[in-house]
Formats: structure tokens, C-alpha cells, sequence
């Protein structure tokens, strides 16, 4: 058995208004489906999940 690259932290925390995890920053579909994406899909979104990690700590005002 092979190690899945996740960017899962064991400790969820979703977010209804954002629609996805706090910790690991993705959506309740990528969750689900992980395990049949491919190595690179999963590469692509976690990459794309740190981004809205870090960009979930401003403020609506901090956008302007």
C-alpha cells in the first residue's frame, strides 16, 4: 500500500459559508473524492488549498 500525499490535519473544521475545511482548506467534494484523483490533481489542489487556508484569516474589509 502506497502513502497518499493529503493535506488533511485529522482535526476538521468546516466552514458552511465557505463550504470548506478550515484546517486543510478543501471543499466537502474534494474531501470525498481524494482517493480517486490522481497524484497530480491532488498536487494541484493542495497547492490551491494552502492559498485559501491563509487567505481565510482576513476580514471582508481586508479585501478592499
Amino acid at each position: 500500500m502506497r502513502n497518499i500525499l493529503t493535506p488533511c490535519t485529522r482535526v476538521c473544521e468546516f466552514d458552511w459559508l465557505t463550504e470548506m475545511c478550515k484546517s486543510c482548506g478543501r471543499t466537502a467534494e474534494e474531501i470525498s473524492n481524494w482517493l480517486s484523483y490522481s497524484d497530480e490533481q491532488r498536487q494541484e489542489i493542495m497547492d490551491n488549498a494552502k492559498e485559501k487556508v491563509n487567505g481565510m484569516g482576513r476580514s471582508s474589509s481586508d479585501h478592499m
